[in-house]
């Protein structure tokens, strides 16, 4: 939470980036109970540039970009068809016409996010996974949306289809907000902000689930309360020791404090610096671009493409900063 108005645009601007802190945004994780014995995939799934399923640096990754239905309130695939030799079925093509010619915005949006499964549970004869989540992008029900794709919806989550009898035994959704990182707006300090695992959540795990039938080697997570069957998983924060404290910058410093120093400029001279846009895994091989931003081999898709169908690339073509339009051979891009 920004003190003051100075710091507020400069926090907000983090938040609102779709990358890691490593490019000097925020990192969030969460903790969420599905249902389901999760693995990662052992093969990518990739069924057409909006919808991939893969394995990435040893976690699982979600890169399924969805359309929010306000009348159902509900995040919906924007694209979960198969697609063959880049074209897309023609169901598909007609109900993005549909969507288009409805009142509600039913454009995509890019969603992002990785997961990793922590602990499994057998009760009742059905399977369970504790799975510790990190969204990149902030969609509306985006983990709950992503879960569901996958196969894995949210225990206590009817609306993204889990069992209504859920209920009985886990009252609301499963799910935590655990930790965040960020970067003090005006100085070089970092910080990590850690919220333990309420009481009502480990009580529904400890007196539902019982022990774990297994856990990740060397994972453990903080929670509120002692929970004696959870031990291998959930240890009690100690009160004495900050749950917000002070860790090192990330080993791109410089570079994420030039961009910072770049967003200010924009902003004095009465611009509007926009969410910084790089979906940054990995090492940049791209290169630069005009503005100084990196370029990199993935992003959002065009919004030429999305908005008008005047891309030339079509729905290959991807780019990551605003400034960059200029450097991609768009139709009417001025338009």
């Amino acid at each position: 939470v920004a003190k003051n108005l100075a710091g507020f645009p400069e926090v907000r601007r983090q938040f609102a980036s779709e990358h890691s802190l490593e490019e000097g945004g925020t990192e969030k994780y969460y903790l969420c109970l599905v249902h389901g014995e999760v693995q990662l995939p052992s093969a990518p799934d990739e069924r057409n540039p909006h919808w991939t399923h893969t394995v990435q640096g040893g976690r699982g990754r979600i890169k399924v970009d969805l359309a929010f239905d306000k009348k159902q309130w509900k995040s919906l695939p924007y694209d979960d068809s198969v697609w063959k030799d880049g074209v897309a079925p023609p169901e598909q093509v007609a109900k993005l016409e549909e969507w288009r010619t409805t009142k509600y915005d039913m454009t995509a949006q890019s969603a992002l996010s990785f997961y990793e499964p922590v602990a499994w549970f057998e009760w009742d004869k059905e399977k369970y996974t504790l799975v510790l989540m990190q969204i990149i992008t902030g969609r509306t029900h985006q983990i709950r949306f992503h879960m569901e794709q996958v196969g894995h919806p949210l225990v206590g989550d009817s609306t993204y289809g889990a069992p209504f009898s859920d209920r009985g035994w886990c009252p609301r959704v499963y799910l935590h907000s655990y930790q965040t990182k960020f970067r003090e707006p005006f100085t070089d300090r970092w910080f990590e902000a850690t919220s333990p695992l309420p009481q009502d959540l480990g009580e529904i795990l400890n007196n539902n689930m019982g022990v774990p039938v297994r856990v990740k080697e060397g994972v453990f997570f903080k929670s509120r309360r002692v929970h004696d069957q959870l031990s291998s998983i959930l240890k009690q924060y100690d009160p004495s020791i900050p749950l917000l404290f002070t860790h090192d910058a990330p080993v791109n410093k410089d570079e994420v404090m030039r961009r910072v120093a770049y967003q200010r400029e924009v902003a004095a001279q009465g611009g509007r610096p926009g969410a910084w846009k790089s979906l940054a895994w990995g090492d940049n091989k791209g290169g630069f671009n005009t503005a100084g931003y990196p370029l990199r081999p993935e992003g959002q898709l065009c919004q030429m493409y999305e908005r008008h169908r005047q891309c030339t690339l079509k729905a290959t073509c991807t780019f990551h900063h605003p400034e960059e339009l200029a450097l991609h051979p768009h139709i009417g891009v001025n338009s």
